[in-house]
Order: C-alpha cells, then structure tokens, then sequence
C-alpha cells in the first residue's frame, strides 16, 4: 500500500467512529441505518441501546452516529426489520 493512502487510526477512529479489525488485518466499520418507511416508533432500539444513541422524537428512529458503538443490539431488537447494516472495509 502506498504511504499517502495509510489512514492514521487517529483519523480512522474520528472519521468513522469504533471500527474492527479482522483476522487478515484490514479494518472495517459496521453502518447502521433506518428505514423510515419501516420504522413504527416501537421504541425497542431505544431502549436495548447500551450507547442511548437512538432518538425517537421525530417519531421516526434515528442513530447519532457519533455516539454509536456498533453493538448491534437495535438490529435485533426491532419487530418491523427496519434496521439493517452493511460491513465497509476501510483499510487493508
């Protein structure tokens, strides 16, 4: 890999929040995103949240990022299936 595409973790870690490593070292981060549509206001995601990242008021769920952990408990936890993630790899 060429020295101007290494990304620092520093940066990483500012940029994308908590990212993994696996076992061939490339670092990646789970998404999470809502869909709207889907998305009944259950409160179920809210309240399995161990980050309280979740936000209900605007009668819709919504995850600030910032202070997600990626535990994906609000994935498991939602009846209607409107969570749902994607792995990014990063950097190899």
């Amino acid at each position: 890999m060429n020295k101007e595409n290494k990304v620092n973790d520093e940066s990483l870690e500012k940029a994308v929040g908590a990212y993994k490593i696996d076992e061939d070292g490339n670092k990646y981060y789970i998404g999470f995103g809502i869909d709207g549509d889907s998305c009944v206001c259950c409160g179920n995601c809210a309240s399995m949240c161990p980050a309280m990242c979740i936000d209900l008021s605007s009668g819709v769920a919504k995850i600030d990022y910032n202070l997600c952990v990626r535990c994906d408990y609000c994935l498991g936890s939602c009846p209607t299936e409107a969570i749902s993630y994607n792995c990014k790899v990063i950097v190899g």
